[in-house]
């Protein structure tokens, strides 16, 4: 009787690790899934001058085809630094239990505009490949602004 029941758990273990083994190689198959994400991307401006940190810029991004307001900024938690999401695509390919591969892709042109704006400073525009600021997510990317001296206010 302990053979039997001991043979009957074998089995079901047996069963269990070939269905996880199975399903791992994706035996049973696979389906594909899209799902919207954001990817964080941070920028320091700086004056082109004296190389300081410029605070309170604000940034706003564009992509070919008359697409605005691609990025939203957030707040980064450090000082002198411009952080913005960018929703991107991650498709993935999935079996029951694993996720087979995934990659992610760009919403829209790769090409991203993003424009860097300070009052005390003329606005600047760089041209980055989006998925390259992507696989580079944990660097800081420095954009260099000109000071802009609009003369004594007290002119009359």
């Amino acid at each position: 009787m302990k053979t039997a029941v001991l043979l009957k758990i074998s089995i079901v273990i047996l069963s269990g690790a070939g269905f996880v083994l199975a399903d791992y190689f994706a035996v049973f198959g696979t389906n594909e899934k899209t799902e919207m994400v954001l990817q964080e991307v941070k920028f320091r401006p700086l004056n082109q001058q004296t190389n300081s940190p410029i605070i309170g810029a604000r940034i706003r991004c564009f992509q070919a085809g008359g697409k605005k307001d691609v990025c939203y900024q957030v707040d980064s938690g450090k000082l002198g630094i411009v952080s913005v999401k960018i929703p991107r695509s991650r498709q993935s390919e999935n079996s029951l239990l694993f996720e087979q591969s995934f990659r992610y892709t760009s919403n829209g042109s790769t090409q991203l505009h993003v424009m860097l704006m300070h009052l005390d400073y003329g606005s600047k525009i760089s041209i980055y490949d989006s998925d390259e600021l992507f696989k580079n997510s944990n660097k800081v990317y420095d954009v260099l602004l000109q000071f802009q001296d609009y003369g004594d206010a007290d002119d009359d």
